[in-house]
């Protein structure tokens, strides 16, 4: 699939852009010939897309991975742009692949993977079928890595470089502190900034470790996925500060909290629709979930407990399922709340989904019985609640 008019599937079928004819010149978006081309990579490995071209033809385009995220969809006009760029200067389209290996400087979320020369292939099939539902996901190669901690000892994140694809970055820890995370932040920007002096990737390892305290020593992984599910560990010390984030000292807000979620019926918990109509000048009043007062109570009742924590980076991390057996860890109910409550300032309709798959109810359900748990031991340490 050519990504000159790159359609991301997230996006109902019907609505598509075509572009008007004329504009700057550009290579033909198909062939019938071999090809060469490049994979381009973000930072964890994970491929975004293939950026083709043949000189028989005068043919070139970037092909976005199917099941790639929409960042990488966004990230797509770059490449395009570069290649229309190419054109409009008169090369040959194998002499833009070669530019496009050149040009790390470039900065975004993808780069070229195995930075020497284009791949081959024998027709632009190939390279479609790469880019596909059944494409590889993922350029994996074994790969060095160091961890950085806190002067308290929290882990930090991570550092790992590729030495195959020449490649090193950084990982923040998904649930560290935000004080952490902001450390992070420097650590990131030294990585990149001994990577641009021209440090190989395991060089950069070497002087980042070389007599700090704070980073460990390098040790080996079978790939960057190894690294990313350290990230993602979760400490009793990370649920511990979640925790305290929760107004455990303030009885009122939790009967709050009790009374409001008692008292929602399945009536209550129906979400309406507000707009979609034609206004007059033509254009469609966007849609928007309407929600009834009883459960808006409910959502207000999190605030009002301390459920929407800012120590938890939302953003940053998916929000957690409705546990398939047993209750919902308390921090894990925090996290939830605070991205379902978050999330709905900028994704409407998030809360609606929770209500549907029923995440809401196991939120409530779960900070109650931390609250009824914690008042009769008098701590915040309250340990999980057991399975069924």
């Amino acid at each position: 699939m050519s990504s000159e008019r790159p359609i991301n599937p997230r996006f109902d079928d019907d609505m598509w852009f075509v572009e008007a004819p004329g504009g700057p010149p550009r290579y033909r978006q198909t062939t019938d010939k071999p090809v060469q081309y490049l994979t381009v990579v973000d930072g964890r490995g994970m491929v975004l897309g293939y950026v083709w071209g043949n000189d028989e033809d005068d043919a070139a385009a970037y092909d976005v991975r199917k099941a790639a995220e929409p960042r990488a969809w966004n990230e797509s006009l770059l490449w395009i742009l570069r290649l229309r760029d190419a054109k409009q200067r008169g090369i040959r389209p194998t002499e833009a692949l070669a530019e496009l290996i050149r040009d790390t400087h470039v900065r975004g979320i993808g780069r070229v993977l195995l930075p020497g020369s284009p791949a081959h292939a024998p027709a632009l099939t190939v390279v479609e079928a790469l880019a596909g539902p059944g494409g590889p996901a993922r350029m994996t190669h074994p790969v060095h890595f160091v961890t950085v901690t806190a002067p308290d000892g929290e882990v930090i994140g991570y550092v790992w470089a590729d030495a195959v694809a020449g490649t090193v970055d950084w990982i923040h820890r998904h649930a560290s502190s935000r004080s952490a995370h902001e450390a992070g932040k420097e650590w990131n920007r030294k990585v990149h900034a001994a990577h641009d002096r021209g440090l190989t990737p395991i060089a950069v390892l070497a002087e980042l470790s070389g007599g700090d305290p704070a980073v460990g020593p390098v040790t080996g992984a079978p790939d960057t996925a190894s690294v990313e599910e350290l990230a993602r560990i979760v400490t009793p010390t990370d649920d511990r500060r979640i925790l305290a984030q929760l107004h455990r000292e303030q009885p009122d807000v939790w009967r709050e909290l009790a009374d409001a979620f008692d008292a929602l019926t399945d009536e209550d918990r129906i979400v309406g629709r507000g707009g979609g109509q034609k206004l007059r000048d033509g254009v469609y009043h966007v849609w928007y979930p309407v929600y009834s007062r009883p459960l808006m109570r409910a959502v207000d009742a999190l605030y009002g407990v301390g459920a929407v924590a800012p120590e938890h980076r939302w953003f940053d991390n998916p929000i957690s399922d409705v546990p398939p057996v047993g209750g919902m860890h308390p921090a894990d109910a925090v996290r939830a709340a605070t991205g379902v409550v978050r999330g709905e300032r900028i994704s409407e309709g998030t809360i609606a989904q929770a209500v549907k798959t029923g995440l809401l109810d196991a939120i409530g359900t779960s900070l109650r019985a931390w609250y009824a748990a914690s008042a009769c031991v008098g701590s915040a340490e309250v340990p999980a609640p057991p399975e069924a």
